[in-house]
């Protein structure tokens, strides 16, 4: 069994789950508020409840970070190339190919380079 699907059942339950009744435990009592004037509890179990919804969906968004990461492992960013591709057509772009001083065109060698450098700067 995944390592991830194992924990979510034995350790934290079944989170999803959890969230939803929480939400719909927040909306009747939301309803609840807009019908009539709330008794002296229910504000501080609104409250409560408010902040368990909270910790729930940062637990939920836990385990689906958890699972991407999983995931990514497992296949790959198949993004790489893209990236890499990207990085290389920027590299070419910012290359300095060719310098002109006072009228004369020199073209990029590692001959050049560094008395090109030393002579401008």
């Amino acid at each position: 069994m995944n390592y991830t699907r194992h924990w979510n059942k034995t350790v934290c339950g079944n989170q999803d789950r959890k969230l939803g009744d929480i939400q719909s435990g927040l909306k009747a009592l939301e309803s609840e508020g807009e019908k009539r004037v709330l008794t002296r509890s229910e504000p501080s179990m609104l409250q409560n409840v408010v902040s368990d919804q909270w910790s729930v969906s940062k637990n939920v968004e836990a385990i689906w970070r958890q699972k991407s990461r999983q995931t990514w492992c497992r296949l790959g960013d198949r993004n790489t190339q893209f990236f890499h591709l990207a990085a290389n057509i920027r590299r070419s772009r910012i290359t300095i190919t060719q310098i002109k001083y006072k009228g004369t065109t020199l073209f990029y060698s590692y001959r050049y380079k560094g008395s090109c450098c030393f002579f401008l700067f």
